[in-house]
């Protein structure tokens, strides 16, 4: 949260949990839907699960469920080690189940498929 605010916008949080995103922004009257998912790099990539987490509703327990375009408008990730910080929009992952976002190019060059960190850095 701390590099958008850095970036100037205020930061809304919710008064529950039980929705499928962790915060709202705002700045110039615009708002957006921020769901962050943090993890430690692995082998120089940090693989981030796209599954909205279990939580009890209704007395039942919901697991697994994938995201819907609606759920919300940008995909926070954060490298815990390093604090680096990546945005996504809903555009760039669409219906991925995962992401596996590589912190260095492939040996090979190979750009296709490959998420690469420094395309989606959000930085301050």
């Amino acid at each position: 949260m701390k590099e958008l605010a850095k970036l100037g916008y205020d930061i809304l949080l919710p008064t529950s949990d039980h929705l499928p995103f962790d915060f709202i922004i705002h700045k110039n009257g615009d708002l957006k839907k921020v769901q962050v998912k943090s993890r430690t790099q692995s082998n120089g990539v940090l693989s981030f699960k796209l599954n909205k987490n279990p939580y009890p509703r209704y007395n039942e327990t919901v697991q697994g469920k994938k995201y819907m375009s609606t759920d919300f408008d940008w995909l926070i990730l954060v490298d815990i080690e390093t604090e680096n910080v990546y945005k996504f929009t809903w555009d760039d992952i669409c219906d991925s189940g995962c992401i596996n976002l590589r912190l260095q190019k492939s040996k090979n060059n190979q750009t296709k498929g490959v998420w690469l960190a420094e395309q989606y850095a959000l930085v301050a």
